[in-house]
């Protein structure tokens, strides 16, 4: 069975993906508040609808509800994106990726348990700056397969979580992370009221160090 997606605010980056989905076929729907967003989608898929996203009934109406993935593209407008989450989230949707304007934003965001938070000219540049300095954090090669690094995060990175941040280093073929230097600590695993969080979970802050193993193995 094939991914069910929809794309909730047509700016320029919920249009990139959204056009992205409908020309490798996928089923998505499409929604904005805007006639004239909307408009040059009626030609590209019949599943485009004018709603209020913080209106949960009017995105059951139009299927928005236990869907595989949710991407929340709204723009300057930060309470409508915080009360789209909540509504989404009350429809039970598997999956919500929501694009933060900010570095508030985006930690409210994470407050509220949106499963990937995303700033893309902010993680565009991170992307970038890893690669320029995944050499000279180098730390030592393990084997012929194996290498450990060290890198420190950039602004944009603070306030995501670790999950966010390994989601968003898959553009490098088997790199995982696998601890966090923060506030004096290492991070493995993280405890609340006495049970265990994964990694993923963590929230990196400011002067955040990522301890990062690369595999050579050609899967």
């Amino acid at each position: 069975m094939k991914t069910s997606y929809a794309v909730i605010g047509l700016g320029k980056f919920g249009q990139y993906v959204a056009k992205g989905l409908i020309r490798n076929n996928e089923n998505v729907i499409v929604c904005d508040d805007s006639e004239e967003h909307i408009r040059e989608f009626k030609d590209l898929s019949d599943e485009v609808y004018i709603l209020d996203a913080t209106n949960k009934e009017a995105l059951r109406e139009a299927g928005v509800k236990e869907l595989d993935v949710v991407i929340i593209s709204i723009g300057e407008n930060i309470e409508s994106s915080i009360l789209s989450v909540i509504a989404l989230q009350e429809l039970k949707n598997k999956f919500i990726i929501a694009k933060a304007v900010n570095r508030s934003h985006g930690i409210i965001l994470n407050r509220l348990g949106v499963d990937l938070v995303v700033r893309p000219e902010q993680d565009a540049s991170s992307r970038l700056l890893d690669k320029l300095l995944w050499n000279r954090n180098h730390i030592f090669k393990i084997n012929e397969q194996l290498d450990l690094s060290k890198v420190p995060i950039i602004e944009s990175d603070v306030g995501k979580s670790v999950g966010t941040k390994q989601y968003e280093l898959q553009m490098r073929e088997n790199v995982k992370i696998i601890g966090v230097y923060q506030s004096g600590i290492w991070h493995i695993h993280t405890k609340k009221a006495g049970v265990k969080e994964p990694l993923e979970q963590l929230i990196l802050e400011q002067g955040a160090v990522l301890l990062l193993l690369q595999s050579h193995i050609n899967a």
